[in-house]
């Protein structure tokens, strides 16, 4: 299903919450139209009304298979890893599987999930411009770069980050965990310039709490 068909301007004028796993995710209080969970944000407690995830190593996450929210947005790297949006009763023969090269053509066979869930493509986000009507989510900026566009493409303008405090290469995450992930240089360099595109069209986008986004 086309990513502009599913989602563009469902939620136009509702304030939408972001929610990563960096500590300052203890500061979402729920007071947002709309939330959008990311990666770990799925153990900080509250049902958000979408959840997304991109990472292809989620699959060996805890956080992945908490069920956490209404719909879940899947990025295909990792999406037939998911039972929640492909049971194994609905789906005994799917070929379960996790890649890291965006080009890979078994990404071309993901099937479509049980509804209301949905699987997205990504494709590099290096030099694109965001528009509502893009058919893909742009990697590069991690997976809250997705829900940025995502909370863009839903017709928002009114964006909260929570969590996104960019510090996973020190290992700083709102609960405590051996798995540490990280974040490269390029990453927050990619997330600071997408904000500033999104900003550039008239978005409001407030991140919250000692985050790197605002230095």
């Amino acid at each position: 299903m086309n990513l502009s068909n599913r989602f563009k301007n469902i939620h136009k004028g509702k304030s939408i919450a972001i929610i990563g796993s960096g500590p300052s995710a203890i500061l979402y209080d729920e007071d947002q139209d709309i939330s959008i969970g990311v990666n770990g944000a799925s153990r900080l407690g509250p049902h958000f009304t979408y959840y997304m995830c991109g990472d292809s190593c989620s699959d060996k996450r805890d956080w992945f298979f908490v069920n956490c929210s209404d719909v879940r947005i899947i990025g295909n790297v990792i999406a037939t890893m998911d039972e929640i949006i492909f049971p194994s009763e609905m789906f005994p023969k799917i070929d379960r599987f996790s890649v890291k090269v965006l080009n890979n053509p078994r990404l071309k066979n993901v099937p479509e999930p049980i509804k209301p869930h949905f699987v997205f493509p990504y494709q590099m986000i290096y030099g694109k411009t965001m528009s509502k009507d893009q058919k893909y989510l742009y990697a590069g900026a991690t997976i809250s770069g997705c829900a940025l566009q995502m909370a863009h493409i839903m017709g928002s303008t009114d964006i909260h980050l929570y969590g996104c405090d960019f510090t996973h290469d020190q290992g700083k995450y709102f609960y405590n965990t051996e798995n540490h992930g990280f974040v490269r240089d390029s990453q927050l360099k990619e997330m600071k310039s997408l904000i500033n595109k999104l900003k550039d069209i008239g978005l409001t986008i407030t991140v919250h709490g000692d985050s790197k986004l605002n230095e």
